[in-house]
């Protein structure tokens, strides 16, 4: 890493198409390797299972395996993001630093001349880029099977507060019908 810091501290007025390929190379080499094939097979096998009909401790258990997975995903998402930061500000600076030597007259010219010069650096910059979306979207499916068994834990403690002033009439055939308290004299205020 010494050698990265001590090209950063190093000032020149102005840099070489060359100088700023190595430059970017050496900073290239100095990124951790992410090894994407063993990350997404990881993630795929990030699932969580719930039953039919969920207990407490089923909710719980998919609650805590759910949070599990959201800090790893985050912690995937934060070096893809790197990755992807830095390859693209590499790639940027290739494209400028080409742009500035050009003799091309016209926009599309430089664009095109720097695109043929530089097609790995394109194409893996892109490559980041897609594997960054692939965390994200991993990772908004993740919090939404979170927010889900949330729901289902809220719904549960309100049907035990439920239960605890008066009866409940329970129809496990329609869990779709909304239950009811069958004490006839409740009402709000005497409950609050």
């Amino acid at each position: 890493m010494n050698s990265i810091q001590d090209m950063l501290n190093q000032q020149q007025d102005e840099y070489s198409l060359q100088e700023v390929l190595d430059m970017v190379n050496k900073l290239l080499k100095s990124l951790p390797i992410l090894d994407k094939t063993s990350l997404r097979k990881e993630m795929s096998e990030m699932t969580v299972s719930m039953s039919q009909d969920p207990t407490t401790a089923d909710l719980n258990r998919g609650l805590a395996l759910s949070q599990g997975f959201k800090d790893r995903l985050s912690e995937i998402y934060i070096s893809a993001y790197n990755d992807y930061k830095i390859k693209k500000r590499c790639l940027d600076m290739l494209f400028d630093a080409n742009n500035f030597i050009s003799r091309a007259n016209s926009v599309d010219k430089r664009k095109g001349e720097s695109t043929t010069k530089f097609p790995t650096y394109i194409i893996k910059a892109e490559l980041a880029d897609m594997f960054l979306n692939e965390v994200d979207i991993m990772y908004k499916n993740m919090k939404s099977i979170s927010d889900s068994i949330s729901r289902q834990v809220t719904i549960m403690t309100i049907r035990s507060q439920i239960n605890d002033f008066g009866v409940v009439e329970n129809d496990s055939n329609n869990s779709s019908k909304a239950e009811e308290i069958t004490n006839g004299n409740t009402t709000w205020d005497k409950i609050n």
